[in-house]
């Protein structure tokens, strides 16, 4: 069976519940966007996936269990947060011979996030990707994953919901437990389960800010 299968996943740190009874069935290939308010378990979602973190219930990847097939496997795989300055030069994944300890923290995200996406795997985990992205690079970040959806799945933390509306094949939705949409705005019915039922909507052209 291709794809990811995720079944009574639940995720406790110091008897704190972060996941509750996770139910979803992700395929392959495609473009996934998960949302969901601060704290509400999406990165700890991707970290069970990885299996950097101990978990009840069982993740299936390809047939296999999740360990096992990243063992095997491997993913590619890009953390929330500030990409550290590293002693590594862009000539080793791929461009031109700088470091990037010398790029700005923006130049540093595009330059991993291309390492990242032209890994030889199946599955791609990105949390909240366009953090430090100027506008432009955002754009080539849209056009990159709208290339890689068609041969990779690609997991997307974010709080960007018109990238969610525009993009995904499909949708989950996280606040401790989860529910999985279609694509384009089937989610929206979800979204006082995320935010709260006083949410008020804004629209913005997000290329034009």
């Amino acid at each position: 069976m291709e794809g990811i299968e995720i079944k009574n996943l639940t995720v406790e740190y110091n008897n704190v519940r972060a996941l509750s009874n996770l139910n979803l069935t992700i395929s392959y290939p495609g473009l996934v966007y998960i949302i969901g308010p601060n704290g509400g378990g999406k990165s700890t979602l991707l970290k069970a996936l990885l299996g950097f973190i101990p978990f009840k219930g069982e993740i299936i990847i390809d047939g296999l269990p999740n360990r096992e097939y990243i063992r095997r496997f491997g993913v590619g795989y890009l953390p929330q947060g500030e990409v550290r300055p590293i002693p590594l030069s862009l000539a080793d994944i791929g461009g031109r011979p700088m470091f990037l300890m010398a790029l700005s923290p923006g130049q540093r995200q595009k330059a991993i996030l291309d390492f990242v996406l032209s890994m030889d795997k199946r599955y791609i985990l990105l949390d909240e990707p366009d953090n430090f992205l100027d506008p432009e690079a955002r754009r080539w970040l849209k056009h990159r994953l709208a290339k890689e959806r068609k041969r990779k799945t690609i997991l997307v933390v974010s709080h960007d919901i018109s990238a969610v509306m525009e993009e995904a094949d499909a949708v989950i939705c996280v606040n401790k437990r989860a529910h999985k949409h279609g694509e384009g705005d089937e989610f929206l019915g979800c979204v006082p389960f995320l935010y709260g039922k006083n949410m008020k909507w804004v629209h913005h052209d997000r290329d034009n800010y």
